[in-house]
């Protein structure tokens, strides 16, 4: 259960506390006192208690905290006897008249650790209770109010905004320092640059948990998915206390359905109307033009930021940041050097070469992966980015304008931007080709894969999904053309592009160039395509194509992206979709659908049936292992006859036709198969 002091968790837990209180309160039920327990661990009085204490605050509001008791349980029964209340307070006691939260009539009780004194001071909140009306109760239930529109709401919404912001200058902060200066980027000189590294990504993670928090808020705020505090909906019985939560006692939180005319007041208000724009210079001005009208009801909130400083700039960069929780993270890039991956290169007794088994690290999503396989993920993601573009403290203003985010599971890539001009976008596509040779090298020292990698392609008009390798030489041979179109766009080294980046594209069928030959600029394009689709190609291939695609700088999974290559949307030059789509019987053993790429118009509807694969055993092995092939001799030959992978078996099953299925171990399988193979 959540508790009061986790921010990010506190609107869960208050929503919670609402309920019960909300739920006595319509069924007659009143509370009499509310105790409230803490830790003292030192004499002063802990900035969390602190927080809890005015929250408690706005929930009793100030008639009712005459029936509020402070209890400290761990206080000490010795300097208890040796202090006299009324003359000498505790420090910890001085401390809460200090605080800007004093609340008046809120009573002090010193508890010993003893079940006789804890009775005792039950016994006396009894004799003293009296019938008590909390703040939250009048708000929710009287005029019915949603929590997010509450007093305790809007101080908790002001509360996570300037976490939140805190959160970011301490990123940027981390940033600035980035990686020591001089420092080599292996080995143990990296300790640093580890450390800050750890440090964003726990400062990542406590961001998404408080933008999640706010969204909720949010989410309230505009009525919506209401859930209804009424006789339908099934309610805990108030005769007894619901489980302790923190300092509190708490249970589930519904809310009363809007009107209809509450929900049209909500879809004219002009400043949700600005947020969904997305623009800034917009919100900016409906913010300067009409703050004193705009900051009331569910918007009031917004006058305590004006009153702690923030400028109408900084508040509108907040509004946005929190719709747009689907952005990234800024990172400071770690790998600085430029690598080349081995052409021959082999894991020992690798399916390639000879060998029955896949790589050492088997590249399945699981829900808690290795440290290795997500240290490899992290490392190829951040040269890889998405589609080629990077969120790096380096790159952040190219992210902005090159990766757009349509709703919090889609993405689109484009570099339309880049081709105003020939030598920015020639460069940025050699720079993002050398980053991807880089991320192969670390793969191949990680033993995670050979010299290729495997991506999912459907083909047009094709009814099967295709397992594509993609072999390391063409990514070598790629980028070194890249680097020569980068020095000078020479028609040799633009023909020896367009060839190469046709021939890593050319299962997806893309149009053929009109017949007066190819410009520059659909050299650049077709350049610009592959470099998107091998970059977000071995992100996918180290999730094994499984699941949503998800990175350490996405706030979240991705279903959908659109690789544009150098133009924008609507153009004739083609363009390619990556999107989850599921198997026919492999889907029992992915468990997930799988990341594929087509040509833009030859995606499947979301309504298409499951298709099969089309692969080899080697690569099937190589991509979804480890595992094992099964040969036989025959014919003075060693053939291929099955393969047990993922705890199941492939064996023929009709013509050239194979089926996965289940088996409870592999040895049991081998051993069926060997007798019962078709």
């Amino acid at each position: 259960m959540p508790s009061i002091g986790d921010l990010d968790q506190d609107f869960e837990a208050i929503s919670l506390i609402t309920s019960w209180l909300a739920d006595s309160y319509r069924e007659g039920q009143y509370v009499n006192a509310v105790l409230f327990l803490y830790s003292i661990t030192d004499d002063t009085f802990a900035y969390q208690s602190r927080r809890a204490l005015g929250i408690l605050k706005r929930l009793c509001g100030e008639s009712c905290l005459r029936d509020v008791v402070l209890i400290p349980p761990k206080w000490d029964q010795s300097a208890d006897e040796k202090q006299d209340v009324a003359s000498d307070r505790a420090p910890w006691e001085v401390d809460i008249d200090r605080n800007d939260m004093l609340m008046a009539g809120v009573r002090i009780k010193r508890c010993p650790s003893s079940k006789e004194s804890a009775l005792a001071i039950i016994s006396s909140c009894i004799e003293t209770s009296r019938v008590v009306r909390f703040q939250i109760q009048r708000e929710v239930v009287d005029q019915g109010c949603e929590l997010a529109t509450t007093t305790v709401g809007n101080q908790l919404r002001v509360d996570l905004v300037r976490r939140q912001d805190e959160l970011r200058q301490e990123r940027l902060a981390l940033i600035a320092k980035g990686p020591p200066e001089g420092t080599a980027t292996m080995g143990a000189e990296r300790e640093e640059t580890k450390a800050i590294d750890r440090r964003l990504e726990e400062n990542t993670r406590l961001t998404r948990r408080i933008k999640k928090a706010v969204s909720s808020l949010h989410t309230q705020e505009r009525g919506l998915e209401p859930r209804v505090l009424g006789s339908s909906q099934p309610r805990p019985p108030v005769s007894r206390l619901p489980p302790m939560l923190g300092n509190f006692q708490s249970l589930t939180l519904a809310k009363d359905t809007p009107s209809r005319e509450q929900s049209l007041h909500r879809a004219r208000d002009p400043l949700s109307e600005a947020v969904a724009t997305g623009s800034l210079s917009f919100l900016q001005m409906i913010l300067e033009r009409d703050f004193a009208t705009i900051a009331i009801g569910s918007w009031e909130w917004l006058t305590e930021l004006e009153q702690l400083g923030y400028t109408k700039s900084e508040v509108a960069e907040l509004l946005l940041e929190q719709r747009n929780d689907q952005l990234s993270i800024v990172f400071a890039p770690w790998i600085l050097e430029d690598r080349s991956p081995r052409i021959k290169f082999h894991v020992t007794g690798c399916v390639h070469d000879g060998g029955c088994h896949s790589p050492a690290i088997p590249l399945e999503v699981n829900p808690c992966p290795a440290d290795a396989a997500r240290n490899l993920r992290r490392e190829t993601a951040s040269l890889c980015g998405l589609g080629g573009v990077i969120p790096s403290s380096q790159e952040k203003d190219w992210w902005k304008t090159l990766a757009k985010f349509p709703d919090s599971s889609t993405a689109v890539i484009h570099y339309q931007s880049l081709a105003t001009d020939v030598s920015v976008l020639t460069r940025y596509l050699a720079t993002a080709m050398r980053r991807v040779c880089t991320a192969l090298n670390i793969v191949q020292d990680a033993k995670a894969c050979c010299n290729r990698f495997t991506v999912l392609v459907q083909k047009p008009r094709s009814e099967v999904i295709t397992m594509r390798t993609i072999n390391f030489s063409d990514a070598v041979w790629f980028s070194h053309v890249l680097a020569e179109i980068n020095r000078g766009l020479y028609a040799a080294s633009l023909t020896r592009c367009q060839s190469t980046a046709r021939a890593i594209l050319d299962d997806l069928g893309m149009p053929v160039t009109n017949s007066g030959g190819p410009s520059v600029f659909d050299v650049l394009h077709d350049c610009a395509l592959a470099v998107q689709f091998l970059s977000l190609g071995l992100v996918s291939y180290l999730q094994a194509h499984i699941g949503k695609l998800e990175s350490f700088f996405l706030e979240a999974k991705l279903a959908n992206i659109k690789l544009l290559g150098s133009t924008s949307y609507g153009s004739s030059k083609g363009s390619i979709s990556a999107a989850l789509r599921r198997f026919t019987c492999l889907d029992d053993m992915t468990s997930f659908p799988v990341l594929i790429f087509t040509r833009t118009s030859t995606t499947l509807a979301d309504s298409s049936p499951q298709l099969d694969l089309l692969a080899k055993p080697e690569d099937l092995l190589d991509t979804w292992g480890p595992g094992e092939m099964i040969r036989e001799p025959e014919d003075g030959e060693t053939r291929f006859r099955a393969l047990t992978v993922r705890g199941g078996i492939i064996h023929p099953s009709s013509g050239t036709t194979f089926h996965w299925r289940r088996l409870e171990s592999h040895a049991s399988a081998i051993d069926e198969e060997s007798f019962a193979m078709n």
